[in-house]
């Protein structure tokens, strides 16, 4: 047998093409065949198109598609089977070696659900990738709705406490509002451990579109929990996609003990809204909170701290629950809408609890109901709506000296306005409303009646609440603030009814003499 060469040289000696091929098989080739073929490369593993308006806004977004093989590349696209996905330009691409191409993707919901397809790209001339998915999501929404956006789900403070190993005690959260519309804030809850602390509660922040706010989560390490600790914070918004997101806290290894828990009883009495309290506004209240369900693992007995973590505008801000460090106390409550009481509790070892809380929802019993407040201590103002009538003519204006008129269906009490709560000192609040108002314009106004001889000027603050059913009863439909002299009479405004609405005036006149009511 001759050589690898000399079988090379012999077989490239014959003429004929056949005889080529037979010499050839006849000799063992020192070299291999390449396979040729074209390689299909996708940039994208998966696309996401976030939330749009449903039935408004059309997403789009890029994919790009690559031959990265060594021939032509031909490419087929299958629709996606739901027609909120659809792509720009025909169902069949052709790539030449190393040419890439562009598809636009759309996503134009029709609904307000989430949406989920995948994109099918075959590529038959590709032995080892046929065929590509490219799974598609995205969310039909409400047009101008919140969106919460966290800078991260998860808070980790490593090592232990043993190790002195932390460099870092503070972390930042940052609480963003992606949407449209005003992101609410509620009641910020936390559970676990609670040698976890934020710097500052972001509960009932508004965020407005683009807004933020950075909250610093600070962990205490204990020798008291020498493996650390654990828990979580959950914050409620009104964003519609997201009603409650999380952010896990973990300190050290986690910990494995019991902690602390305090319970204010009584305050899941509101199926539809766990955590709160409803409460009928009539005047005010003395409310009884109770922390006697608080548990304490080590059965030594606890500590109790009550606060009041947020009160309604105009509110006097030194309310607090009394006594404040006692298993119960109590809570007067004067003003609609929501008030927020947080309990804290410390066993025998000084472990701290996380701070339970309770939101108390108080709905006004009226329809109408007007609220008055005001800075200063001894000053006196006045709140009246009237049923049309001018200042304090009787039976048509309520006020200090006309608290309950017969108003409408003689006899009928539930159409009349009437005073529901009067302050004569102290900033307030006064309150006036009226059960089932008959149609009609109601117009409120501010009176100064008396600044005890040195309070001189002072603000008032007027809030309107509306409850026709259509809305939160616990918020206003209108508040404003003006700065009263001595005698000087606010026009606030009138309410409408039955088209529940609130016009403002703002006109302000001096009455020195009309001090009393006119028979």
């Amino acid at each position: 047998m001759p050589r690898g060469d000399d079988c090379m040289r012999t077989t490239t000696r014959i003429a004929s093409p056949v005889l080529v091929l037979v010499a050839m098989a006849g000799c063992k080739s020192d070299y291999q065949t390449a396979t040729v073929h074209p390689t299909i490369a996708v940039l994208s593993k998966s696309i996401d198109f976030g939330a749009a308006v449903a039935g408004t806004e059309v997403f789009t977004q890029d994919l790009e598609i690559q031959n990265v093989g060594k021939a032509t590349l031909n490419v087929d696209l299958d629709a996606p089977d739901d027609a909120a996905f659809t792509f720009a330009g025909a169902p069949h691409l052709e790539l030449a070696i190393d040419e890439s191409t562009t598809v636009t993707l759309s996503f134009a919901p029709t609904d307000l659900e989430d949406y989920a397809s995948t994109l099918v790209i075959h590529s038959p001339d590709d032995p080892d990738h046929k065929e590509v998915d490219v799974p598609l999501t995205g969310t039909g929404r409400v047009p101008y709705a919140p969106d919460i956006d966290l800078s991260t789900t998860e808070l980790d403070w490593p090592g232990s406490y043993a190790s002195g190993s932390y460099d870092d005690l503070f972390l930042p959260l940052k609480i963003s509002n992606v949407g449209d519309a005003d992101l609410d804030l509620y009641s910020v809850l936390q559970d676990g451990a609670g040698v976890f602390a934020m710097d500052s509660d972001p509960s009932w922040v508004v965020l407005p579109p683009g807004g933020s706010k950075i909250v610093g989560v600070t962990y205490a390490p204990s020798p008291l929990l020498p493996d650390g600790a654990s828990g979580t914070l959950t914050i409620p918004s009104n964003d519609p996609d997201e009603p409650e997101v999380q952010v896990a806290l973990t300190g050290g290894a986690g910990g494995t003990g019991e902690y602390p828990t305090a319970v204010i009883s009584h305050c899941n009495d509101d199926p539809n809204h766990p955590g709160h309290m409803h409460l009928d506004l009539i005047g005010s209240t003395e409310l009884v909170l109770d922390g006697v369900d608080s548990v304490d693992p080590l059965g030594q007995g606890l500590t109790y701290a009550w606060s009041v973590g947020y009160r309604p505008y105009g509110t006097d801000t030194t309310r607090t629950v009394d006594p404040s460090d006692q298993v119960a106390g109590t809570l007067l409550v004067d003003t609609a809408g929501h008030w927020e009481i947080g309990l804290q509790v410390t066993d025998a070892l000084g472990i701290p609890s996380p701070m339970a809380k309770c939101v108390i929802d108080a709905v006004p019993v009226d329809t109408i109901h007007v609220e008055l407040s005001w800075g200063g201590q001894l000053n006196d103002l006045d709140l009246h709506l009237s049923d049309g009538s001018a200042l304090y003519d009787v039976p048509g204006d309520v006020s200090w000296c006309n608290p309950s008129p017969d108003w409408g269906v003689a006899g009928e009490p539930s159409d009349d306005g009437h005073l529901v709560l009067d302050a004569t000192a102290g900033g307030g609040p006064e309150e006036v409303g009226v059960t089932v108002p008959a149609d009609g314009t109601y117009p409120v106004r501010v009176h100064y009646f008396n600044d005890a001889g040195n309070e001189g000027s002072t603000t008032a603050t007027v809030s309107v609440f509306l409850n026709d059913g259509s809305r939160d009863p616990t918020t206003p439909v209108w508040t404003g603030s003006q700065v009263l002299e001595r005698n000087q009479v606010w026009e606030v405004g009138q309410v409408n009814w039955p088209d529940a609405t609130f016009g403002t005036s703002g006109q302000v006149w001096d009455e020195e003499d009309l001090r009393e009511c006119l028979e």
